[in-house]
């Protein structure tokens, strides 16, 4: 047994009064959902903690050989500016973006009947989270309102870096499709908000 399990294989001594049934636990890390499911349906791994795509739980839930459960997770998706460079620099314009995305739409288009809005960097399943779903929720008349008087009465142009796993790039595409958003793209990250 690997020393590091040690204190993990005493603790379930002492709570169930035997030993472990396994001899130790190897932990992997898919960033490819596709290849995590894989690795699931050919007993590559033996269980995974979470789906990173809810279109992929109808191979488990119709398949009697997997146990699906539901839960909270205390994974987000969020957006963060840099403030310190222009045109993020302007609380205008970081409100104008926030509101110019509709989040119901986009949790929606991601997560299907799964995920909640929390509006926070802290999930609900923290006792100091504060529902902040109001604050500066989906209006994109407002949000043109806002960049007009932030002086972009065009729009203007931005590159969104998103990590290259799943739901990260599916997120930037929803983001530059859109209305008055991704209008003129090079790469699926450069946005244009408009």
């Amino acid at each position: 047994m690997a020393p590091w399990l040690q204190p993990v294989a005493d603790s379930c001594r002492q709570l169930l009064g035997s030993s472990p049934t396994n001899a130790g636990v190897v932990f992997n890390y898919f960033t490819d959902a596709t290849a995590l499911n894989n690795a699931l349906l050919t007993g590559a791994v033996d269980i995974i903690t979470s789906v990173q795509s809810p279109d992929a739980l109808a191979q488990f839930t119709d398949n009697p050989d997997f146990t699906v459960t539901n839960g909270q997770s205390t994974t987000k998706e969020l957006m963060a500016f840099n403030d310190r460079v222009a045109p993020f620099d302007k609380v205008e314009v970081r409100k104008a973006v926030a509101r110019a995305i509709d989040d119901k739409k986009l949790l929606e288009s991601i997560w299907g009947d799964y995920g909640t809005l929390i509006g926070s960097f802290v999930p609900p399943t923290d006792p100091w989270y504060v529902d902040l779903t109001a604050v500066d929720a989906y209006d994109p008349d407002s949000a043109k309102a806002m960049l007009t008087e932030a002086g972009y009465p065009d729009g203007f142009t931005f590159t969104l870096d998103t990590p290259d796993y799943d739901p990260h790039p599916i997120v930037a595409e929803f983001i530059k499709s859109e209305p008055g958003q991704g209008r003129r793209h090079r790469q699926h990250q450069h946005h244009h908000c408009q």
